[in-house]
């Protein structure tokens, strides 16, 4: 090789400045060393902001697993089996969706309502102490009504309900409503015992307070504003049984009534979410309980999501190389802060397992493995464009939010289903999918960004094979380095940055 020759000619600032810039773009280990050990720096403590935040939630779930709201198919349970005669498809439909409102109501999570055979409908309900009553509470019609009590019929009845008996019976015919549920806005359970008319018996019970629309505040504004001069009673009757007569003394013209029956809470919270659901198609007789055996116990459920887990890691080794490291350690961040999230709506009532709501958190963990396997195809396209793995990679963890905004863009579909769709188990399932795609998109940052960038500033660029690289290398090389390609030690394609 040729030595330069030095020259005689004195050298110009110019020539001066050119040689040294030269010179420090020749040496490319000093000249990105900050750059690159800063990229690094990032990378790994993003890697252990991640490592960090799986821990904890790892711990929290396991601390808190208990709070899980599990249903039936998990749990186990019990099964309550009613008639419905004489009823249609569309009544049959009507009674389920009123059903699932009156469970929910009363705050039973994990339960679930169906029809069955013939005119049977099902209700499935974590196990409980006194089925007997849950059935007699959900399985009322549920018809409110509004009556004057000096227009009932029935002598016996009405000196009954004039003497201040609750409870008292009803026959059909023996009274006309002025009022019904129909026009009911909302209830609320409140205390006895902080009304202003409480009395000792009133303490440690519950009414239960009714909002009217406008048509239903006007109607029992002009019957109150009749009955004030002489005091009269109005009959609150649900189900034919009536179960207060409070005497008018004013003109009631706020659109709310209390309905004070001395009820307990659990008797307070049937009656409030009768009426939220509003009255029952059909007549349902109640026939028998039966125990329900769980499909699925907690621990075969968490088999199952390791077993997915190790499938991903076999799987991205054969397709991804050592990429598969984030292939498998994204999804299952994302199984943890799934699980997190999850336990915070089960912990608020929000939400309860079951099997097909399990099975939506690994949709969730598979739509994660593939857009893992996304970024990688990505890697390799431009390596073998004739981008060297470092110029790729970065290319690919710059560009990672396009995932991210398609997991983004899943969740709005899934809102859109949550408002809706009316079926509670629907909404129960789009809400595990919402949570698994939301730390989806979080999981990708926190993970396959740093990993990517990593790997780009040193172990992919040395050993592209071993990162599933290799043959994109080759490829942009040409076939003469097709068989080179995997022990490269510069990682670059031959037009690469």
């Amino acid at each position: 090789m040729a030595k330069k020759v030095q020259s005689d000619v004195p050298k110009t600032g110019v020539d001066r400045w050119r040689e040294a810039t030269h010179t420090e773009s020749s040496v490319k280990p000093g000249s990105g060393k900050k750059r690159v050990s800063q990229t690094v720096v990032r990378s790994r403590r993003t890697l252990i902001t991640a490592a960090v935040l799986g821990v904890a939630a790892a711990a929290a779930v396991f601390v808190f697993r208990g709070s899980f709201d599990c249903g039936v198919d998990i749990s186990g349970g019990t099964e309550l089996v009613f008639t419905a005669s004489g009823a249609g498809s569309s009544e049959l439909s009507d009674a389920v969706k009123v059903l699932r409102t009156r469970l929910a109501g009363q705050g039973i999570t994990g339960g679930e309502v169906k029809t069955g055979e013939g005119d049977q409908v099902l209700v499935q309900v974590p196990a409980t102490d006194d089925p007997d009553s849950l059935a007699s509470g959900i399985g009322q019609t549920g018809k409110l009504e509004f009556a004057r009590v000096d227009e009932i019929s029935d002598a016996e009845a009405m000196s009954k309900i004039q003497n201040g008996k609750e409870g008292v019976k009803l026959g059909d015919g023996s009274y006309t409503s002025f009022l019904d549920g129909s026009h009911v806005k909302s209830a609320q359970v409140r205390s006895a015992s902080s009304s202003a008319s409480r009395s000792s018996s009133s303490f440690n019970t519950y009414m239960v307070v009714v909002n009217f629309d406008s048509e239903g505040a006007q109607k029992f504004a002009d019957v109150t504003k009749e009955l004030a001069s002489s005091n009269g009673q109005i009959a609150i009757v649900v189900d034919g049984e009536v179960k207060s007569a409070p005497a008018v003394q004013a003109e009631v013209d706020g659109g709310q009534v209390s309905i004070s029956g001395n009820f307990s809470l659990e008797e307070a919270l049937q009656l409030k979410s009768m009426l939220d659901s509003g009255t029952l198609p059909v007549g349902l007789s109640y026939d028998q309980s039966r125990p329900l055996d769980p499909v699925f116990s907690t621990s075969q459920l968490a088999a199952c999501l390791v077993a997915t887990l190790a499938v991903f890691a076999v799987a991205g080794l054969m397709l991804f190389g050592l990429f598969a490291s984030a292939a498998v350690a994204a999804p299952a961040l994302s199984c943890i802060l799934t699980s997190g999230a999850l336990l915070l709506c089960s912990a608020s009532g929000l939400f309860s397992l079951s099997v097909a709501r399990v099975a939506a958190v690994g949709v969730a963990l598979l739509c994660e493995f593939i857009a893992v396997g996304a970024v990688v195809s990505r890697l390799r396209s431009l390596v073998r464009d004739g981008r060297s793995v470092k110029s790729a990679s970065i290319k690919c963890a710059d560009s990672i939010a396009r995932p991210a905004g398609i997991a983004l863009a899943a969740l709005i579909v899934v809102a859109f289903v949550l408002l809706f769709v009316p079926s509670g188990d629907v909404q129960a399932v789009a809400l595990a999918l919402a949570c698994g795609l939301a730390c989806d998109a979080a999981s990708s940052l926190l993970v396959v960004v740093p990993v990517l960038r990593l790997a780009g500033q040193g172990a992919a660029s040395a050993k592209p094979g071993l990162w599933g690289l290799g043959r994109a290398v080759a490829q942009a090389n040409g076939p003469e380095a097709g068989d080179d390609a995997s022990g490269r030690d510069d990682g670059s394609a031959r037009n690469g940055d």
